[in-house]
């Protein structure tokens, strides 16, 4: 069962990886990839973060599977959050009991009503630079994450990474 669960999440990154690269917009890639990583994974939400332009100590919301449209002005610290721990370690943060690990930024579920439970965080990175972070939320069934859901949202993410910045080209040369 493992092997075939295994097999399944090989096929859809590599099918998830064949339409990041058609020519779709910067958002439709975003939307794809917190897909991807929802389906991946078994949570609740993805969400992508991708690092401030103006602000090099804040990440902000690209995309969201929930919530979205309350997201997006809220700014997530780098130096105070989940997702700002594994986009400096740049290695996967797993953390299975959210609200109560120091890093857990609570502003975000305390302004949209809904709180995480358990989060995995992986970096975003294009060559030798940091853009962002993906992020899981909320395994289904109260499940644990492990170390086999940040391996495979690992491999998304290095897909994605290149996906994203040769989107924001494409978008420069227009």
């Amino acid at each position: 069962m493992a092997t075939e669960n295994r097999l399944h999440q090989i096929e859809r990154i590599l099918a998830i990886t064949q339409t990041l690269v058609s020519p779709i917009s910067l958002e439709q890639i975003l939307h794809n990839i917190v897909d991807a990583a929802t389906e991946l994974t078994d949570c609740e939400s993805a969400a992508i973060l991708l690092l401030d332009e103006h602000s090099p100590d804040i990440l902000r919301f690209a995309a969201v599977k929930l919530y979205e449209d309350r997201l997006f002005d809220i700014p997530v610290p780098i130096d105070a959050s989940i997702a700002g721990a594994a986009y400096t370690s740049e290695q996967p943060v797993i953390v299975n009991d959210a609200r109560n690990d120091p890093r857990y930024f609570a502003r975000v579920g305390d302004l949209i009503g809904y709180h995480a439970r358990s989060l995995l965080a992986v970096p975003l990175k294009f060559k030798d630079r940091k853009i962002g972070v993906l992020e899981a939320e909320n395994k289904k069934g109260n499940q644990p994450f492990d170390a086999d859901d940040a391996q495979v949202l690992a491999a998304l993410a290095v897909q994605a990474a290149i996906a994203i910045e040769n989107a924001r080209q494409v978008e420069q040369y227009k």
